[in-house]
Parts: C-alpha cells; structure tokens; sequence
C-alpha cells in the first residue's frame, strides 16, 4: 500500500489484530508511516535499512495486484 493512500484505506484494509513490517526504499517514509500507525494502534514492524535490505535478506515481496513474488 503507498505510503500517502494508508491514512485513506487502513481502517478498511488492515486488521487490528495483525503484526505489519512497514518499508520503504530506504526507511525515511517507512518510519514516519510506522510511527503513525502505531499511535492508530497498530503493531507495526519498521524494516531497518528499507527495501534493500528486505530483497537481499531473500525475502518474499508481494505486488499491487496481491500476487506474491520474489526479486
């Protein structure tokens, strides 16, 4: 989800009761959008050192239209 769509869709998109890694390129808007949905209430996990990291780590990314994949 783009980080200026959350404040729009979060109350009908993500679950409450879910834990969520936030991330961006390189963490500056990931931990502003962390911060904020934290003080909405939920569990958020901040991805040190952005989207980078995430792909080298080996992890999985998932697209715009929900289909997981990895890079």
């Amino acid at each position: 989800m783009p980080v200026e769509e959350v404040p729009e869709r979060f109350e009908a998109e993500l679950d409450p009761d879910e834990d969520y890694f936030v991330i961006c390129r390189t963490g500056g808007r990931s931990i502003q959008m962390a911060g904020w949905l934290t003080q909405q209430g939920y569990s958020v996990l901040f991805v040190a050192g952005g989207y980078d990291a995430w792909v080298t780590s080996g992890r999985a990314l998932e697209s715009d239209d929900g289909q997981p994949r990895i890079l």
